[in-house]
């Protein structure tokens, strides 16, 4: 959508240079965060193979569990 706005813009000003550097920031703007979800994602799967994390997992799990049930609990008794 905000492309859209860009081209409106840069169609205004009537200055083709200006409307091609515009196009060229944004387009490197979208890279560098493409770029930066790649390197996030092969940092995330490095951290998440490390085995103190997958201890940590089942325990938030088994107590988030719990946590559930328990709210589960206290909303059947304490509803009208």
């Amino acid at each position: 959508m905000e492309i859209l706005f860009q081209l409106t813009f840069v169609a205004s000003k009537h200055n083709l240079a200006y409307g091609a550097s515009l196009l060229f920031v944004y387009a490197l703007a979208h890279t560098v965060l493409i770029f930066a979800v790649g390197v996030s994602t092969g940092l995330a799967e490095v951290f998440l193979k490390s085995q103190k994390i997958a201890d940590f997992s089942v325990y938030a799990h088994k107590v988030s569990g719990a946590l559930f049930v328990l709210i589960g609990i206290a909303v059947f008794f304490l509803m009208p």
